[in-house]
């Protein structure tokens, strides 16, 4: 499955890298994961309940999560951050 990022998520990563840059490996293998099994238990897959959107969240660790929402045959990067940050 293809995966497409907004630009909200470029910054966001950025953001996110420069704070916890530990991270950087552990988010790629994340995006990873979701690319080549989005149903992988690892990634914590679930829907997010707090909003009208049909956005998803996946765990990075247990302080980040990634945003996202299906696209036609693909996957839309939306949002990385903080559980506070990110909703």
């Amino acid at each position: 499955m293809n995966i497409y990022s907004t630009p909200k998520f470029k910054r966001s990563l950025k953001k996110t890298i420069k704070k916890y840059p530990r991270l950087k490996s552990k988010i790629k293998i994340t995006i990873e994961s979701l690319k080549n099994n989005h149903e992988d238990p690892k990634l914590k897959l679930h829907k997010l309940s707090s909003t009208n959107t049909e956005d998803w969240s996946i765990s990075v660790s247990y302080k980040i999560r990634i945003t996202f929402h299906y696209g036609k045959n693909c996957i839309i990067l939306s949002n990385i951050g903080t559980h506070d940050q990110v909703y």
